[in-house]
């Protein structure tokens, strides 16, 4: 059950013998109130793009301004020396492949193992008949012992190196992976629509993995993003209509809607920010375009903010929904 609660704005931040922001915010004509703000043209997207790997780059396709769509080519990239860490790659697993096939087949001195055991077993005879004494055969038993502990660590060695070779292989063919994708992706393309901006390569350059190649802009529609003093947050509204008159030649104003309020107070424009949504015709609207921003408010929010401005103190109680 939604529940009314009430805001509380003190009347102090709206009198004193300095204007505080929300003072000059408002503005009274003809004993109508509207909202003034400044704000700045924003692009509605921005995407960065990065290289995918190192290399130089063979050509450019495009120039600051270019109009681009998903799939258009940025750069091509050579990729020589990404072509030979390929192919060391490759060599070097072939290698691995081999040294673990070879340990699989890796031979045990069983011979010495089996001829020890004879040796102890005639001795034991002998022993049995009264022609050799425990010393003797302790001896013969120790030497096949030995012969024993020797094969069994050989075993454990192998088996560490056979895991050693296995886990280096798999390393191996992951990083052929990296670079093959690598390789693939050389040659930028774009993901998105819009216009390229703040162009940073040049052909003959040489470029490294995720360095900035360009921003690619959607200033089809503007963002436009104006800063809000925190007291006026209970009179805006997202849907709320608003006039903006952008500072261009020829000068050009639009009506929309605001499309969200951000209440976190921006560093930026040290205030809260509202962001209204403006398509851009003829690319008039350029983005870090000035614009002022008018917002039309409600008969009642009209009269709750009249007596916030003719009030001398205490405290003004504004019903709210949240």
């Amino acid at each position: 059950m939604k529940k009314s609660l009430v805001f509380l704005i003190l009347v102090l931040i709206f009198s004193g013998c300095a204007k505080t922001k929300e003072d000059k915010a408002i503005h009274i004509k003809d004993d109508n109130v509207t909202l003034r703000l400044e704000g700045m043209a924003y692009p509605s997207e921005k995407f960065v793009l990065y290289s995918a790997a190192n290399g130089t780059v063979e050509k450019v396709y495009v120039q600051n301004g270019s109009k681009v769509k998903p799939g258009d080519k940025i750069l091509k990239l050579s990729t020589k020396s990404l072509d030979l860490d390929i192919e060391k790659l490759k060599t070097d697993i072939k290698n691995t492949q081999k040294e673990i096939s070879e340990a699989k087949k890796a031979y045990y001195n069983y011979a010495s193992l089996n001829i020890t055991k004879k040796e102890l077993k005639k001795m034991a005879l002998l022993h049995s008949k009264g022609y050799a004494s425990e010393f003797e055969v302790d001896n013969y038993k120790k030497n096949y012992l030995n012969e024993l502990t020797n094969i069994e660590n050989q075993k454990k060695s192998l088996k560490t190196q056979i895991l050693n070779l296995t886990s280096t292989l798999e390393n191996q063919k992951i990083e052929l992976k990296k670079l093959l994708l690598q390789k693939q992706k050389a040659n930028a393309v774009s993901p998105v629509y819009g216009f390229v901006a703040n162009l940073s390569v040049s052909p003959t350059q040489e470029i490294t993995a995720n360095q900035k190649i360009c921003e690619i802009l959607n200033i089809d529609t503007i963002k436009v993003k104006a800063g809000l003093p925190p007291g006026l947050l209970p009179f805006v509204k997202v849907g709320q209509r608003v006039r903006i008159d952008f500072i261009t030649e020829p000068q050009y104003s639009t009506y929309a809607k605001i499309t969200k309020i951000n209440p976190i107070v921006d560093k930026k424009f040290q205030n809260m920010t509202i962001e209204i949504e403006v398509k851009n015709k003829n690319y008039l609207i350029q983005p870090q375009t000035r614009a002022l921003i008018m917002i039309f408010l409600s008969p009642k929010d009209q009269e709750k903010v009249k007596k916030l401005t003719e009030s001398k103190g205490g405290i003004i109680e504004i019903p709210s929904d949240i």
